[in-house]
């Protein structure tokens, strides 16, 4: 799959202020935000936006894509580490509590989705060493694999849908508890 083309640093810069901005709009007023907000929240013009972003399920693509890129980044950091699985899951849980309209937007989504398929081949590539290393060490379920890092996501977004503010955040750490024992329990 072709990478996208390299960007001036002007225009890099301009993507990921509206990035940021979309990332904080979502969180505040959820998905159904405007385009309007995200544009005035990152300070750049309608054609900015647009160059970027045709529509906005470029941009929640892109927002998925971000997600993604960031738990990647993480689970290269603790390669090699015994304790990098419930890392990495403590870490994917707390960014699913912040991004509660974006995660409600993708686990509703089409899994067919362009951007959801995408986001699915990436899961063995971000937590195949740390279930590998998990395993080796003793840490986990023997029979753990990257479809139950798949169901931990969907079962997490699954328990906190449709529930806001601080009582999300309370569901989604109690849920993640009880998944992440379940997954790192030796059998």
């Amino acid at each position: 799959m072709p990478s996208r083309p390299k960007l001036r640093a002007d225009a890099r810069a301009s993507r990921e202020r509206i990035l940021s901005a979309a990332d904080r709009v979502f969180q505040e007023h959820g998905t159904d935000a405007t385009i309007e907000q995200v544009i005035r929240s990152a300070d750049v013009g309608r054609m900015t936006f647009f160059r970027h972003f045709p529509n906005r399920d470029c941009l929640l693509a892109a927002l998925l894509d971000l997600a993604m890129d960031e738990l990647e980044a993480l689970a290269k950091s603790l390669e090699g580490k015994e304790d990098a699985l419930p890392r990495i899951l403590w870490f994917m849980t707390e960014r699913m509590g912040q991004r509660a309209g974006l995660v409600d937007y993708w686990i509703s989504a089409d899994p067919n989705h362009p951007a959801v398929s995408k986001a699915m081949r990436r899961v063995e590539p971000i937590f195949g060493a740390s279930i590998r290393a998990a395993k080796a060490a003793g840490l986990c379920r023997p029979d753990l694999t990257t479809e139950d890092i798949e169901l931990f996501g969907r079962m997490l977004a699954g328990a906190t849908q449709g529930i806001r503010g601080d009582r999300r955040a309370a569901v989604t750490q109690r849920a993640a508890k009880i998944l992440i024992a379940g997954l790192t329990a030796p059998d």
